[in-house]
């Protein structure tokens, strides 16, 4: 009998526990607890929060824990988000923390991209990213500037990796 771990799969099976807190439209919070039983146990936990600042800046938080047997890793990212009201532009700025030594304890996570584009990295190893995007929007055109600064801390050295993308949009 597997008692909670019941259900039509025998390779992985998980038990998820999710509580929200939204006390008001401006602030959002979470926190998640998931375990796999699969050829092994693996732990998750996530706290999640979202904070308008004001009606121009908005922060969001993430810390995030996976760990399986004695192995552990974590993920820290804060984003801060500028977007003056009535005006035709914002900023973006995200920096992401990193320790997950093993592939098989990855952790996923949605990166904002140029409009239109989604990339969703999984994290692992050792390091730290940095990007910053910057957009405007007009009637005529959407002109967006990325930049992304990736720090990797593996293998004894520090090795520095810089991403630049530019995006125009017309409209006729």
């Amino acid at each position: 009998n597997n008692g909670l771990w019941e259900n039509a799969s025998r390779q992985e099976q998980v038990i998820q526990s999710h509580i929200d807190f939204i006390p008001n439209r401006y602030h959002n919070f979470y926190i998640r607890y998931q375990i796999k039983k699969s050829p092994e146990m693996m732990r998750q936990w996530r706290v999640d929060g979202k904070w308008k600042v004001n009606e121009h800046i908005q922060i969001h938080c993430r810390i995030e824990q996976h760990s399986a047997d004695a192995k552990s890793g974590w993920l820290s990212a804060m984003e801060y988000e500028w977007k003056p009201m009535d005006q035709p532009w914002q900023v973006i700025i995200r920096q992401v923390f990193f320790s997950v030594p093993d592939w098989d304890l990855r952790i996923y996570m949605m990166d904002r991209e140029l409009k239109g584009g989604m990339s969703i990295p999984a994290y692992s190893g050792k390091g730290k990213r940095t990007f910053c995007i910057v957009q405007y929007h007009s009637p005529q055109f959407i002109c967006a500037f990325k930049i992304e600064r990736e720090r990797d801390m593996e293998h004894g050295g520090a090795v520095t990796n810089h991403r630049a993308d530019f995006q125009l949009t017309l409209a006729f």
